[in-house]
């Protein structure tokens, strides 16, 4: 692993978890980007988004110009039976359950 991030409430449990790590890490204050993820934060949230990432990816392809003009539909159902049931569905609450749908959708959930 070559980059983590600590993040705690204190300074001192911030000094703890280093003490317990073999190598010395540096310190940089309050986070604002890590690992193409944009981090602002304020006393009252945290807000995480990839806005400078996808930008970047998107001037690579030469696409910069299509973030404000390009659209596309949603291949997806719109009558409102639908959204209801998606907006209503619920996962398994098993333990057992979760695993196996986890396991046939090869993802966790």
């Amino acid at each position: 692993m070559d980059d983590f991030l600590i993040s705690t409430e204190t300074e001192q449990r911030v000094d703890l978890i280093q003490k317990g790590l073999r190598e010395p890490m540096k310190r940089f204050g309050i986070v604002t980007a890590f690992n193409g993820t944009d981090i602002h934060q304020t006393q009252n949230f945290i807000k995480v988004s990839c806005k400078t990432y996808i930008s970047k990816i998107l001037k690579g392809h030469g696409w910069e110009n299509l973030q404000h003009s390009a659209t596309t539909s949603t291949p997806m159902r719109s009558d409102s039976k639908y959204i209801h049931e998606i907006e209503n569905a619920k996962g398994p609450v098993d333990i057992t359950e979760q695993k196996i749908l986890a396991t046939e959708m090869k993802f966790s959930y």
